[in-house]
Formats: C-alpha cells, sequence, structure tokens
C-alpha cells in the first residue's frame, strides 16, 4: 500500500501515529472501535491533550497560559483556526515531550480531521471540550493560590480533567451502532463520571512524586492535615508514612468508584456494542493493575519512581481482554479480582461530606 493520497488520509494518518506517542493505552483501546467512530474519538482525545499540556506545563507563565488557553477556545468557534495557538505554542515551546510539542504546534491539522466529522459529533466535541478547558483554566488559577481544599475540590477537578470526556464518550457511543436496551442510556449516564474518575484518580496517585517536582500537588489539604502531612516537604522520608496514609486513604476514595467504572463497562451490551466494551475493558484493567501497585508502597511517593506495571502486564491485559469481553460472566470474573485486591497502603475511608478529612 502506498503512502496516504489526499489531505484527509494525511491529517489521519498524523493524528493515529500522533496519538500512539502520547497515550500508548488509548491507542490500543481505541484500535478496538470501528474505525469512524475511532477516527472522531481520536481527535476528541487529541484535543483534550492539547488542553491538559497547557494546563500542566510547568515552564509556561500563569499570563502566557491565559493566552493559551483563550486562543485555543477561539480556535474552536465555527470560524476559528488554529494558527493562533500554533504560533504561540511554538513560541513559548510549549509541551513536556516531543509529541506535545509536535501536537500544539501543528494542531491545525487535528481541528481539520475534526472538522470533518458529523454535526452532532462535532457539537458534542466542541461542548465538552471548551468545559474541560474551562474547568481546567479555573483550577489552573486556583492551585496558584492555595491547594485544594479537600476530596470533594478533588473530585471537581477530576470531573473538569476527566468527567467531561466520560460524558463525551458516552454521548458519541450512543449515537453509535445499534439502539441500547431499554435505560440503559439513562445507566450509562449515571456511571460515566466513575469510570472516568476512576481513571483520573489513579494517574493522580500515580504522579504524585513526579508533579511535586514539577510544582503542583493534587493531594486535599484537609486529608493532608488529617494525616499529618506537611505538603510544602511532601517527598521528605522522615514524612513517607504520613504521605503513604493520605495515598492510602486516596486509593480507597477511587475504589468506591471501580465499581462503577465496573457495572459502567458491563453496561455496553456484549451482543451490539462489542468494540464499545473492548475499548472499556483494557483501560480500566490496567488502572485497577496500577492501583494495586500503587496500594503495594514499594515506588509510592518516592522522588524519581512511579508505581507502573510490567509490560507482561500489560501484554496478559490484551489478552484477557480479548477473552472476556464477550461473556459477562468472565467479564466480572476479570475486574472483581482487580478491584477487590488492594490493601496494603493504610485503609481508611473518606468522610461521604468529603469535608472532614479520613477516619480509621
Amino acid at each position: 500500500m502506498g503512502p496516504p493520497q489526499t489531505e484527509e488520509q494525511r491529517d489521519e494518518l498524523f493524528c493515529r501515529e500522533l496519538l500512539g506517542r502520547v497515550s500508548r493505552t488509548f491507542a490500543l483501546s481505541i484500535e478496538a472501535l470501528p474505525d469512524a467512530l475511532a477516527a472522531s474519538i481520536r481527535t476528541a482525545y487529541l484535543l483534550c491533550r492539547t488542553v491538559d499540556t497547557n494546563e500542566d506545563d510547568p515552564a509556561v507563565s500563569s499570563d502566557a497560559r491565559e493566552e493559551l488557553f483563550n486562543a485555543f477556545d477561539r480556535m474552536l468557534g465555527e470560524a476559528g483556526d488554529a494558527r493562533e495557538f500554533e504560533e504561540l505554542a511554538c513560541s513559548l515551546d510549549l509541551g513536556a515531550t516531543v509529541a506535545e510539542k509536535t501536537l500544539c504546534r501543528e494542531l491545525g491539522r487535528v481541528l481539520e480531521q475534526h472538522r470533518r466529522g458529523s454535526a452532532r459529533e462535532q457539537a458534542l466535541v466542541r461542548s465538552c471540550v471548551l468545559e474541560m478547558s474551562a474547568g481546567l483554566r479555573h483550577f489552573g488559577r486556583v492551585m496558584m493560590q492555595r491547594p485544594l481544599r479537600d476530596v470533594a475540590e478533588l473530585d471537581e477537578y477530576c470531573h473538569a480533567a476527566a468527567g467531561t470526556v466520560g460524558a463525551l464518550l458516552t454521548a458519541l457511543f450512543e449515537g453509535w451502532g445499534a439502539a441500547l436496551p431499554p435505560g440503559t442510556a439513562e445507566q450509562l449516564r449515571a456511571r460515566s463520571e466513575g469510570f472516568a474518575l476512576t481513571l483520573q484518580l489513579v494517574n493522580i496517585l500515580a504522579d504524585v512524586a513526579e508533579d511535586y517536582t514539577q510544582g503542583r500537588c493534587f493531594l486535599p489539604a484537609s486529608l493532608a492535615e488529617h494525616h499529618g502531612l506537611a505538603l510544602d516537604d511532601l517527598l521528605a522520608d522522615e514524612q513517607r508514612e504520613s504521605a503513604l496514609g493520605v495515598v492510602g486513604a486516596l486509593c480507597a476514595h477511587a475504589r468506591t468508584q471501580t465499581q462503577l467504572a465496573r457495572e459502567y463497562t458491563l453496561l455496553w451490551p456484549a451482543e451490539t456494542h462489542l468494540e464499545i466494551r473492548t475499548f472499556c475493558t483494557l483501560p480500566l484493567l490496567l488502572a485497577l493493575a496500577t492501583l494495586t501497585e500503587i496500594e503495594g508502597g514499594r515506588d509510592t511517593v518516592r522522588r524519581g519512581r512511579r508505581p507502573r506495571i510490567a509490560r507482561e502486564r500489560v501484554l496478559q491485559a490484551l489478552e484477557q481482554t480479548g477473552a472476556a469481553v464477550q461473556s459477562d460472566d468472565a467479564l466480572l470474573r476479570l475486574l472483581q479480582p482487580e478491584i477487590d485486591e488492594g490493601d496494603a497502603l493504610p485503609a481508611r475511608t473518606v468522610s461521604s461530606k468529603f469535608g472532614q478529612g479520613a477516619s480509621q
């Protein structure tokens, strides 16, 4: 097969290859989807990743970040283009990796691919990404002044960063293929936040040490106070027990979301939405395995280290997902052990009101 012949084909290949460089897990999952749906979700993810890159880059000043947010939001307008954002991104050297820099400097190709989707898909993506942009802009301002107050505010941040995406994926999936059984769409919408928050909380907990070295911390102040942890010296050896206590409490909170995530995945009928069920299963399975690693404590909150699962476990998860998704019973057996496994860190529950720290 020769090289892509049309601009659309070249843009699609660019998005496909770039996605594999900025998110291997997501790239693996998206390959399970039908081509047209995969193309829509691929471009939506890359737009969201651009917002995330703008929020995360520690080298960008607050004023420059505001300019980038403004340029990005204008770009998503019906008549907007990417040139202003691309020029700003280039002048600021936006992006922590070569792949992120490429994404930001050639965002127009992603935008063009997005605009080749249906009017419904474009409207859904635009609404989600603008909500995400507004939420992360807000929390960027907040966290320059103070840490997150409590677990409720952490959940609000997770909604901005991931819950918006969970709602978008659900809406796009609903519009694809056969009609869902009566009542299923409503049940999926009610659980999409739990699915998204599971993945986001695991990422935050795995990245605690790295985030701290880059000037960010998502550990809530009330939870830190409850465990006697000084957030301004998070990685100090003498604070390790307190830091693990905070992370343990947040792992317990993440586990409360995993039940919703499992239900969300199982609600997609294997008979009519097998590709979507597969798409959901793999990242959930990997997130749950990573959560177990975090709870193990070996690499948790250690400078220069990150709790992660071995490549062999990723390959095993790929094989297990393919074997289990066609059967509800098999999928339950696959996900339940991971969900129930971890408890190595101190098992503390978080108050349901989220403002009172944790209790023993």
